[in-house]
């Protein structure tokens, strides 16, 4: 129920004017009705139940045709008007990290000891870079740490680069087929003694 208060009171603060009533069960049977449809494991329509029309409530975030919002978008929507996710989880690693990126012109940025300031991207940006760097016009076909440093080099970043470069090189079908395989015995070899 937290979370839901969270979330009402993150829907109200978009509203210039909000008033929440509360209707007795007894003088509203058909919102309890409509309840108790709702948590039916198979919900048929009844005769005797009105649906209501898709538009007449609009609360929901993303739509289920819709993608899901990335770790970007949440940064930015967090950084532009301080809007944490409703999970508790994600909003303290949300307020913990934030401080590690900026907003420069509409993109996001994240500060680094070693390199200057790297683009961050979003999943479908990642998988291009992936593969441009690693089997593109100059690409290596070099092995996920690898490609994830060069990434890094390059000056772009993602939270999971290093996850997703090495099971990137792991389905690379050439890398696969030409890969080193290993001579070496699994166990160490052990003299037999035939005496």
């Amino acid at each position: 129920m937290a979370k839901y208060l969270a979330w009402v009171r993150d829907l109200t603060a978009k509203f210039p004017y909000f008033t929440l009533s509360n209707v007795p069960r007894e003088e509203n049977e058909r919102a309890d009705a409509l309840a108790k449809l709702a948590s039916r494991p198979t919900p048929k329509a009844l005769p005797e139940i009105e649906e209501l029309p898709a538009r007449a409530i609009e609360v929901a975030t993303t739509t289920p045709g819709s993608a899901p919002i990335t770790w970007l978008q949440e940064l930015l929507r967090f950084k532009r008007d301080g809007t944490l996710p409703l999970d508790e989880v994600a909003a303290r690693r949300l307020r913990r990290t934030h401080a590690w990126y900026s907003k420069e012109s509409g993109r996001l940025y994240k500060r680094s000891f070693t390199y200057p300031l790297l683009r961050c991207l979003e999943p479908d940006e990642a998988q291009t870079v992936l593969a441009k760097t690693h089997e593109g016009v100059c690409g290596e076909h070099i092995g996920g740490r690898t490609l994830a440093h060069k990434i890094l080099r390059q000056g772009y970043y993602w939270p999971t680069m290093c996850w997703d470069a090495k099971t990137y090189v792991q389905r690379c079908s050439s890398c696969q087929l030409h890969a080193r395989a290993p001579r070496q015995p699994a166990v160490p070899l052990s003299p037999i003694d035939c005496t």
